[in-house]
């Protein structure tokens, strides 16, 4: 059961970037939640995690740093239990990583490339159910 709620929130992430719509929290949960970093797209409350999950628009790679990076380095750590230090570094230990999901998803992120762009970060954000 669980795999096909992923393959849900998967799809309706994949819908909603292909529409260009956002999905955002009620005006309670966003101030308990706290403002979102300039790099969010869009954030959405999570049905298995509870919080708000942030999704980036900005393309990180090698070399990036902020908060976007932080979020990335969350989000691995809990789908891929990457083991990754948050440190909004994005380094040699985030780049495996993300190659290691981005290979273990292809059909999600579309190929191993190293860079957690839209379509990465979606898929890792579907896999956190």
């Amino acid at each position: 059961m669980r795999l096909k709620k992923t393959g849900v929130i998967a799809a309706l992430l994949a819908l909603l970037l292909a529409t260009g719509t956002a999905i955002t929290l009620s005006t309670t949960a966003s101030a308990a939640a706290g403002p979102a970093p300039s790099c969010a797209q869009f954030w959405w409350t999570n049905p298995y995690l509870g919080f708000p999950t942030l999704i980036p628009t900005a393309n990180l790679s090698y070399g990036s740093s902020g908060p976007c990076v932080k979020i990335l380095q969350q989000d691995l750590n809990f789908v891929i239990n990457a083991r990754l230090r948050v440190d909004g570094q994005f380094g040699p230990k985030t780049l495996t990583a993300v190659e290691t999901f981005q290979g273990k998803e292809l059909a999600c992120t579309g190929g191993v490339d190293g860079i957690a762009g839209h379509h990465t970060m979606s898929c890792l954000v579907a896999g956190s159910g």
